[in-house]
């Protein structure tokens, strides 16, 4: 059954995978205090799995407004995929 606690580890064990990628990993290590994002990356998924947070929010989601500066590119997006399929 998924639970807060799953989906923590989940986001966790993933970013420490796509951290050191040789594909995306650039995305993540640009980001000084990208571990202070993890609770709320997995807070994110907590909404979009199981309705409900519970961990506080401080400001709503933007995702789009957030991701857009880092120009993805298709091959990139695969390969998140591909991490993230191999982390479940």
């Amino acid at each position: 059954m998924t639970s807060p606690e799953w989906i923590f580890q989940v986001v966790s064990s993933f970013y420490d995978k796509a951290k050191i990628d040789v594909l995306i990993g650039y995305h993540f290590r640009n980001i000084t205090d990208f571990d202070e994002h993890i609770p709320r990356i997995a807070t994110f998924w907590e909404l979009q799995l199981l309705g409900k947070a519970t961990r506080e929010l401080k400001e709503p989601f933007d995702v789009m407004k957030v991701h857009i500066p880092l120009s993805i590119k298709r091959g990139e997006l695969g390969r998140w995929l591909v991490l993230f399929r191999k982390t479940l």
